[in-house]
């Protein structure tokens, strides 16, 4: 029978040395051979943990805001709070946390049951997602008396609008009636489906020059007539450009009717 090999000898200096390159009480004790629950004992009752120096672990802290420990280390790395390594463990002082705590101080998602996330918002009155992000960023004084929040949720910051103001959120920025100069026109995403393209390519013919219509609200329209035209011009040649043409006429008498 194989002899089992001694387990190392369990000191402090040893477990503080695998507390300071970041490692938990389970995974000191698995090294260790040893039962978890020694570890645990040893560092809370002789004091081996970083919190006899003040200091607060940042995976810890991390776990309190609700936040990952990569998304605190991405904020340090701004400059917006100061970590102080222990070892290889990172933490924090205690002026530093109370900065990342008011930084995540914001109302949680389970608060705001029955509220619309912004992509249910967005489709309730026919606008883009990015375009509610936008007011809410840069022109939040556009949604005045409109009731939205920014909540905290278990996956991260979720953007939360009010059912009851979705008439008035519609009313302001939702898709309105079209001026007649748009009719028979096509969207964006209807274009693309009507031709079989990516809107990345339609996008790029855009930039080429393609002919279209662009709204208030930064939306393109185009005329799959002339966008044809175009095409067939030669501006551009893309390598498919026979069979987005054949797609083209036969999306035309459709049009058409």
């Amino acid at each position: 029978m194989t002899p089992r090999p001694s387990r190392r000898p369990l000191t402090n200096p040893a477990i503080i040395l695998r507390l300071r390159r970041g490692m938990t009480g389970r995974e000191i004790a698995r090294a260790m051979d040893v039962n978890s629950r020694t570890i645990e004992y040893r560092i809370a009752k002789r004091g081996l943990a970083p919190e006899k120096s003040g200091l607060i672990r940042l995976s810890l802290l991390a776990i309190e805001v609700g936040v990952t420990r990569q998304a605190l280390r991405y904020r340090a790395s701004k400059g917006d709070f100061k970590v102080t390594p222990w070892g290889h463990c990172p933490c924090v002082k205690p002026a530093e946390a109370r900065k990342v705590r008011a930084m995540y101080a914001h109302p949680k998602q389970a608060d705001y049951a029955g509220w619309l996330p912004s992509q249910a918002a967005a489709d309730a009155i026919g606008a883009s997602q990015a375009r509610l992000f936008r007011l809410t960023t840069k022109h939040p004084d556009k949604l005045a008396g409109i009731r939205w929040v920014r909540a905290q949720g278990q996956g991260g910051f979720a953007l939360l609008f009010c059912p009851a103001d979705l008439p008035e959120l519609n009313r302001r920025f939702g898709r309105r009636a079209l001026p007649r100069r748009y009719a028979g026109l096509h969207t964006a995403p209807q274009f693309t489906d009507l031709i079989g393209v990516s809107d990345s390519r339609v996008f790029k013919w855009v930039k080429a020059g393609a002919p279209h219509r662009e709204d208030l609200y930064g939306r393109y329209w185009f005329d799959l007539y002339a966008v044809r035209v175009w095409l067939a011009s030669g501006v551009i040649r893309p390598r498919d450009l026979m069979a987005v043409l054949a797609r083209m006429d036969a999306a035309l008498p459709a049009r058409a009717a």
